[in-house]
């Protein structure tokens, strides 16, 4: 059933006076006089002049209201987003400040690039990246050690710890500079390379569930931690795109390892790395890029007014000193003709509600001299105090909806609150709506919303893009540093030294939502559940196990979870983790095996990691656990577990076609076992071996005889392997619905195919 009602208003009156007449032979043949004198076809037009009536009235249905049906279910038009991208930065100072603004140009449009955070300048580079086990510091990295610097300079994606990162493994870095680098902070940018590694959900901190990390620098003999006060790592041990900065020594330029068969020989660098102190992954990290020296920037910019203060101009309070701008909540008295009245200056918590803005310069009037004032706000215009007033922008808004207030002459300035509709606001509340074009502001009629007072003041503080802004910021772009008062106040006489270049895009921004757009975000979430059932059905599997990751990933989350196929959709989409398998088991408590529990429901889970025996940490059950606490129904048990294992041993006698290597068939046939009898590689569909999946004869003899080298294969036997070193003989090996299977010994003896 579709959200909103389907359009009827279709047809016209006359198409349905002709319908009506074409039926008539059908049900009254006798009626011959069709004329429009006849009563009978009067009452037909009258009755085709209803039914259009009805449809015309069914179907005018507005936009508006669309919008309010849509807030029932609590959901609202998304606004448009801002373009994020990384920027290098080349400057005279060793810190340029957040809040500084550029502008991008190229072909298609110009785009306001916000620095969001500050960024330490230190002329650096990364010029080294490797991976290297906890071991290989004591063999001079002789061993233990892969260099990925080529692929990373080619700009193709790296694994910082390895494909089975493990307590000890660390990632390498090693910096160009002039010489030694000073002590003091440094900042680096990891850009996590996109695919089914990374969380499908950011977790609720910078930090990972399970791994923790500790970053040390290279002395020239020895490494040395840096502290945990000195380390701000917002990268989730590098699971998501984020900063790391680095409080750091006296970094000298010096080589690293042996210089004569050292994986690192010959390099000259300052050298970083990133160590994993506890904990496991659930899959292995990989990064798209490393950067040092570079922010992050929106493609937005602050709204701001550079106006002129008469002379004589009164103005009360001052701005307050807050870092490289000031800060102040602002009244602002205008003329209708835009001259300043008055201005008044206050501390953010005198008038609440009120945002605080940059003061970016400020020099007061005097009795003969006019005065400047350069803000981060605007003016939208002077009140004329009429229902269903209309202002406007100076650039259509984005990010967070903009703050709006109203400053009545001589009166304590109002915020006037966005509402996603008038009709939520009452006759004595100060609201406003965003119209849809991005730059149009509606106030209240008096019933909906209060009108504004006559002769105020309106300001906006907040952000605005361009169409550019909006979509993807990427190279080529020429960055330009505005030549204004904020970028003065910011550079000081650092302004022309310093330089701004594009090195890549982070995130795509979005235009705003429409209401068809937002109608169907809300028909995907009230109809996950049936779409999920549906997209088992359409594969005729039973649970979402047996799909691929990429299928499952493509489908909604639910925000409760009522069936089994729920469960597993809200496991794989839990927040910072990230798995690569899940299985939900109705009537199944772990501690009853082969009874049915009523009220019980056992998920096990399988992550990417360890690769030999891929296993979930105690942190990543209790993140699942957690998560399934909060959506599951009323009286459902939930266990969450990681999967128990059967290990398979393999003896046969493998017979070679002449001509073959024996070693190398044999040893592709082991691979072959390998990759068949594993919980992420293994299984028919190469996707795991699924669970509770006999391991059947049939399928490892064919397995061994489509081995390229091979001729037949005699006496195959499969084995169970215990815990205690004994082994027991059997056919097709049956294992249980929570259960695995992992390869163990495998044993094939060679035979000639001379003989057959």
């Amino acid at each position: 059933m579709p959200l909103f009602p389907p359009v009827t208003d279709t047809l016209r009156w006359g198409d349905l006076v002709e319908q009506g007449r074409s039926q008539l032979p059908l049900v009254a043949p006798g009626w011959t006089d069709q004329n429009t004198s006849d009563p009978g076809i009067a009452l037909l037009e009258l009755l085709a002049w209803l039914v259009e009536v009805d449809s015309y009235r069914s179907s005018a249905i507005s936009d508006r209201e669309r919008r309010l049906l849509l807030s029932l279910t609590g959901f609202a038009p998304a606004g448009p987003r801002s373009a994020r991208a990384l920027v290098r930065l080349t400057s005279s100072r060793t810190r340029v400040p957040a809040g500084l603004v550029a502008t991008g140009v190229r072909s298609d449009g110009t785009v306001p690039l916000t620095l969001r955070d500050d960024v330490v300048v230190r002329g650096l580079s990364v010029e080294a990246v490797a991976h290297a086990t906890g071991a290989a510091a004591e063999d001079d990295y002789r061993t233990g050690c892969h260099d990925l610097s080529r692929e990373h300079g080619a700009g193709r994606p790296v694994q910082p710890f390895g494909d089975d990162p493990t307590i000890g493994t660390c990632l390498l870095v090693g910096l160009t500079a002039a010489g030694t680098v000073a002590a003091g902070s440094i900042d680096l940018w990891c850009v996590v390379a996109p695919g089914p590694w990374v969380p499908e959900a950011p977790g609720p901190r910078d930090v990972h569930h399970s791994v923790r990390t500790t970053w040390e620098t290279w002395d020239g003999s020895a490494w040395v931690a840096v502290a945990e006060a000195d380390t701000d790592d917002r990268t989730a041990a590098m699971t998501r795109s984020g900063r790391v900065r680095l409080v750091v020594p006296a970094l000298p330029r010096t080589t690293l390892g042996d210089q004569d068969a050292g994986a690192l020989a010959g390099r000259a660098l300052a050298w970083l790395r990133c160590r994993i102190v506890s904990g496991r992954h659930d899959a292995p990290p990989s990064l798209a890029a490393l950067h040092a020296d570079v922010g992050e920037v929106a493609a937005a910019g602050p709204f701001a007014m550079d106006v002129v203060v008469p002379p004589g101009t009164p103005v009360t309070g001052s701005p307050l000193p807050a870092g490289p701008l000031d800060v102040a909540t602002l009244a602002l008295v205008c003329a209708r003709d835009g001259t300043v009245e008055e201005v008044r200056f206050a501390d953010p918590d005198d008038w609440p509600g009120l945002p605080a803005v940059d003061v970016v310069a400020f020099r007061a009037p005097t009795a003969a001299l006019p005065g400047r004032l350069v803000v981060g706000a605007a003016v939208l215009g002077v009140a004329l105090g009429v229902p269903d007033e209309v202002l406007r922008l100076p650039q259509p808004w984005c990010d967070a909806p903009p703050r709006l207030w109203a400053v009545p002459p001589g009166g304590v300035p109002v915020p006037v609150n966005v509402v996603a509709d008038l009709a939520v606001a009452g006759a004595q509340d100060n609201a406003a709506v965003l119209e849809a074009d991005g730059v149009t502001v509606r106030f209240g009629d008096g019933r909906c919303g209060a009108t504004l007072p006559p002769g105020s003041t309106v300001l906006v503080s907040g952000t605005w893009t361009t169409t550019t802004g909006i979509g993807e910021v990427r190279p080529p772009l020429d960055v330009r540093l505005a030549e204004d008062a904020r970028t003065v106040a910011l550079l000081s006489t650092d302004a022309a030294g310093t330089r701004m270049d594009l090195v890549g895009s982070l995130l795509p921004g979005a235009p705003g939502e429409d209401v068809a757009a937002t109608a169907a975000r809300v028909d995907a979430a009230l109809w996950v559940h049936d779409r999920l059932t549906g997209l088992a059905d359409k594969h005729r599997v039973s649970s979402l196990d047996d799909l691929a990751l990429e299928v499952v990933r493509r489908a909604g989350v639910p925000e409760r979870a009522v069936t089994a196929l729920d469960f597993e959709r809200r496991v794989l989409a839990t927040p910072g983790t990230s798995l690569w398998r899940t299985r939900a088991l109705p009537d199944v408590d772990p501690r009853l095996p082969g009874l049915v529990a009523d009220g019980c429901l056992t998920v096990a889970v399988v992550p990417w990691l360890p690769v030999d025996r891929p296993e979930p940490t105690r942190e990543l059950l209790a993140r699942v656990r957690a998560d399934l606490a909060s959506v599951r129904t009323l009286g459902t048990r939930v266990f969450v577990v990681g999967p128990s294992y059967v290990r398979v041993g393999v003896t046969a006698t493998v017979v070679v076609l002449p001509g073959g290597g024996v070693e190398a068939v044999l040893d592709a046939a082991r691979d072959a076992v390998d990759r068949f009898l594993h919980p992420v590689t293994g299984g028919p569909a190469g996707r795991g071996w699924p669970f509770g999946r006999p391991v059947r004869r049939s399928e490892v003899l064919q397995l061994l005889d489509q081995v390229p080298g091979v001729d037949r294969v005699e006496g195959l036997v499969l084995r169970r392997e215990r815990a205690d070193g004994t082994a027991e003989e059997c056919g097709d090996l049956t294992i249980c619905a929570t259960e695995l299977v992992l390869a163990g010994s495998i044993t094939l003896t060679p035979a000639s195919a001379g003989g057959r």
